[in-house]
């Protein structure tokens, strides 16, 4: 069927579907125990939170353009008159959150309630009649910083816009859908031939069908989410990290952590409509299908072979429950990489059990041959994430626990004469805090490791109590942009001893906060009412720093020596995030540093000279360019025919890309380990493999003198 033929199909489902919106909104009203929750939460986030922020009127101006941000980030239900109404509360917010009253929450989301409805009406009434994709004309991609729409014909026209956008994007996701299951039927991955995958229906009937959805879902939103979301809001304007639980969305969370390891493994949040991988669990089935990369955005999910259902602005628990399965069935994941205009990927994972050992250390030994032919061996050890096993530590047991595994790993690797080592820290999203101190003890001798500050100035340095090491050669921590909290406070420790030179890509995450959990059942105001379930908030109150006196919040630990990565140019780190704590610095504890400070420079300067000639990190570059220029992707076009030619471009180059990733990121080159993990062979890794016999070649030079 031809393209023009298919985007104007109107078949007798599509008709039902513009008749089908008979939900209906149901008025929110909160009663006494909603007003009472929001006045104790309020009142415990001025007491407790670490950055000393009062609900004064600046906190006020924050709330009320958060609000905003939060129901229409894309400014495409609310008018300009909604904003001028509603911002006699601009002000008012933070006496109102202190006295309890939530009747700014309740009347914006019927507002918005009213002007999704508008919006949803419009689309199923315009959707039945054809665009013209012959005139030249562009969609703003990002309208999150326009102005807002004056009048509803203003309105009008953005939505036209952003449905000829859409159109034209399913249009062309459905030849992206036909190749997979074609390759897929080449490689035998699936049992089902080409002809045999379920027909998609047109674009029309599918963009139907998901704002339909959409509103349909929202339909079903009560008084306890309009809470959680107030307070969610306010909270999270003191920082990111903070937050509100409300008695369902604490249900939800236990059921979800207790399913936590059936399904696909890979942690999700919420980001401008979009639902975003922040990481993969090691081990898990989509960390091996070696297909799905931390800041995809997921733009529809769908079962096995069924057709998909878009995610876009769709609540995460709803996507989460989407992609959550039983053990052996498969979840379609639709996704854009490289910026909301990206490259379009279906991935087909298989949901499965996490297998926790594939989260542990695990190590392989590398041979490097250096300048006169001579081997090298180097140890590799990568450690997913500092673990331990608490029940044993209670009971006075020697459990599991990463720095164990290390220590055993690196003991089995001294005996086999490893020349120099690397720890690999790489996606480590951190864990245990005793353990990341207890790891970095195995390379210094006593002494202090990191810096803890209360709200109220108190500094707390954690030591590692142990003298001596269990290895004192030659060593490189590699880390990148996945890299956080107690990964962070290892790498910066070596670091600022000048015991390890680190390497990495840009920055590491920069989460250099600590958070803890308050229940409101404990507080006197709910304790003595057992059937009465608050919620629990958590806030932030304290901040890690470096032995140096600097914070790891924001900044982060900057590599020794630095390799071109696509996240210096789409940053998802803490850096990133509205309302982060600063970074700021406390009393350098001076420690004694090794004699590594002096090599440094020279280590450094054989490995940009390898970077500058290597074919490999030439190509990667390069593509970091194109990537760059995706990103910085204002608009685009809404005419087909342009639009067409702009894809048989980018589908040239997503082949290509594929080719080079292949190449450069070891996809199908992982080294399996006897201890039934694996460790990804990328050119990262064998960078830091020359880097790190650099700094043994060095070291015994200066030692020669």
């Amino acid at each position: 069927m031809k393209f023009t033929k298919k985007i104007t199909l109107l078949t007798a489902g599509l008709v039902l579907a513009c008749n089908s919106l008979t939900a209906e909104v149901k008025p929110v009203q909160m009663v006494k125990l909603d007003k009472d929750i929001a006045k104790f939460v309020t009142r415990l986030m001025e007491i407790y939170h670490y950055s000393k922020a009062k609900m004064n009127n600046d906190m006020s101006e924050k709330v009320f353009d958060a609000y905003f941000r939060s129901l229409d980030h894309g400014r495409r239900y609310f008018l300009k008159e909604d904003m001028e109404e509603f911002s006699v509360y601009r002000h008012l917010l933070d006496e109102m959150f202190k006295r309890g009253d939530l009747t700014f929450p309740v009347k914006l989301y019927a507002r918005y309630m009213q002007r999704l409805k508008e919006r949803i009406d419009f689309l199923n009434e315009r959707l039945k009649k054809p665009f013209d994709f012959n005139i030249e004309e562009d969609y703003v991609i990002d309208r999150s910083k326009s102005e807002w729409a004056a009048t509803t014909a203003e309105l009008n026209d953005i939505w036209r816009k952003s449905m000829k956008n859409e159109i034209l994007r399913l249009e062309l996701s459905e030849v992206l859908e036909k190749e997979k299951a074609i390759k897929d039927a080449k490689e035998n991955k699936t049992k089902d031939k080409p002809e045999e995958v379920k027909k998609i229906t047109t674009p029309t009937e599918r963009l139907l069908k998901r704002y339909n959805t959409f509103y349909k879902y929202q339909t079903e939103n009560d008084k306890d989410f309009v809470l959680q979301m107030a307070l969610n809001i306010m909270t999270k304007c003191f920082d990111p990290h903070s937050n509100y639980f409300g008695a369902k969305a604490q249900e939800e969370f236990e059921i979800s952590m207790k399913l936590s390891l059936i399904g696909i493994g890979a942690t999700l949040k919420n980001d401008d409509g979009y639902t975003t991988i922040t990481s993969l669990v090691p081990g898990g089935p989509a960390h091996k299908s070696k297909q799905l990369k931390v800041n995809d955005r997921i733009v529809a999910v769908g079962q096995g072979n069924d057709e998909p259902i878009d995610a876009i602005d769709m609540r995460l628990s709803k996507v989460v429950s989407m992609i959550r399965g039983k053990k052996g069935t498969v979840v379609a994941l639709h996704v854009v990489r490289g910026g909301v205009n990206g490259q379009k990927h279906i991935i087909k994972i298989t949901r499965d059990k996490i297998k926790l050992k594939d989260s542990e250390a695990k190590g392989i030994i590398k041979e490097v041959k250096i300048d006169d032919n001579k081997i090298k061996k180097v140890g590799v050890i990568h450690l997913p994430s500092f673990y331990a096993d608490w029940d044993a530590k209670r009971e006075g047991r020697e459990g599991k626990s990463s720095t164990a595994d290390v220590k055993k790993i690196l003991k089995e690797q001294m005996k086999q004469g490893i020349d120099s080592l690397i720890i690999d820290l790489r996606n480590n999203g951190g864990g245990s805090l005793p353990e990341s101190i207890d790891l970095t003890g195995l390379f210094i001798d006593k002494g202090p490791v990191v810096q803890i500050r209360n709200r109220n100035g108190r500094v707390r340095v954690r030591n590692d109590e142990n003298a001596g090491t269990v290895y004192d050669g030659p060593l490189v921590v590699l880390v990148n942009e996945g890299s956080a909290s107690a990964s962070e406070i290892f790498a910066a420790a070596l670091q600022d001893y000048k015991r390890a030179v680190v390497v990495g890509t840009y920055r590491t995450h920069g989460k250099g906060t600590v958070q803890q959990v308050q229940a409101l059942s404990r507080l006197r105001a709910f304790s003595d009412r057992p059937s009465i379930k608050p919620g629990q908030v958590k806030y932030t109150m304290a901040k890690f720093y470096r032995i140096n006196g600097g914070s790891t919040q924001k900044k982060g630990v900057v590599p020794d020596i630095v390799m071109p990565s696509y996240a210096e140019q789409d940053d998802h780190g803490e850096a990133t995030l509205r309302n982060v704590l600063p970074w700021d610095e406390i009393n350098n504890l001076n420690v004694e540093q090794t004699t590594l400070v002096n090599i440094l420079p020279d280590v450094l300067k054989l490995s940009k000279e390898r970077l500058k000639k290597s074919e490999d990190f030439i190509s990667l570059n390069k593509d970091i360019q194109f990537y760059k220029e995706k990103l910085d992707q204002k608009k685009v076009s809404l005419k087909k025919e342009t639009r067409v030619a702009e894809f048989k471009k980018d589908s040239k180059i997503r082949k290509e890309r594929e080719i080079l990733f292949k190449k450069l990121f070891a996809q199908d080159d992982e080294e399996e380990l006897s201890s039934g993990g694996k460790i990804l062979d990328d050119i990262y890794l064998k960078e830091a493999l020359q880097i790190v016999a650099d700094l043994d070649a060095l070291l015994k030079a200066q030692v020669a003198k």
